[in-house]
């Protein structure tokens, strides 16, 4: 019997989860930037959507220490801004990788190819629990960043219950 060339639905359906996700992390920086550049959300829209998600990480750090955030503060958002980083290399390895079927049902074979890595090429073995430890990581990158926004006050406070 021939072999399928479908991805399994269940991993395109996880990768989706992390592009999407990944999106409200990239509203999320850019909310934070406007936020310390005191500028309109709409125009810093235009910028960050015009430049890489690290050179707006890189910018955001070095508004904090122009904005006089309590060093505490920007210790914790510098946490967070590693985290953000990380995963988005990891999105970036998902989304723009090679997809093709694993060794066995429910598994892909990811081919990245990075010439600034001592591993220029390289295959990476993939499965749905994989996908969902970074899905729960993009979703707690994004209660960090509501937390940031209304620790910051640019973001509302929660309403309570019944309103």
């Amino acid at each position: 019997m021939p072999q399928s060339y479908e991805i399994d639905p269940s991993l395109l359906a996880a990768l989706g989860k992390i592009v999407t996700q990944w999106a409200w992390i990239e509203e999320s920086l850019g909310q934070l930037l406007a936020h310390l550049l005191a500028a309109d959300r709409a125009a810093t829209y235009v910028i960050t959507q015009n430049v890489s998600d690290s050179t707006i990480t890189d910018w955001i750090r070095t508004l904090l220490s122009i904005r006089g955030v309590q060093q505490e503060d920007a210790d914790a958002l510098e946490q967070i801004l590693e985290e953000s980083n990380r995963l988005r290399a990891e999105r970036n390895r998902l989304a723009h990788g090679l997809w093709r079927n694993g060794p066995v049902p429910g598994t892909a074979l990811i081919h990245t190819i990075r010439p600034w890595n001592s591993e220029i090429m390289m295959d990476t073995l993939i499965t749905e629990p994989d996908l969902q430890d970074i899905i729960v990581a993009l979703c707690h990158l994004s209660t960090q960043f509501v937390r940031i926004g209304r620790y910051f006050g640019y973001l509302p406070r929660q309403p309570p219950l019944g309103n």
